[in-house]
């Protein structure tokens, strides 16, 4: 996919939501959080 359609779906996907899913996990796997973030995506930037 040439980069300049990649860049356009990307952005129409982060103006169209609100709210992404910060997770990370322990090293061994055990244990893995998860933590909805609301953002706002204004002229390419958050």
């Amino acid at each position: 996919m040439p980069a300049k359609v990649l860049r356009e779906r990307i952005e129409g996907f982060l103006s169209s939501h609100r709210v992404c899913a910060l997770a990370t996990a322990s090293a061994d796997g055990g244990l893995v959080r998860n933590t909805p973030i609301e953002y706002e995506w204004y002229d390419g930037s958050f």
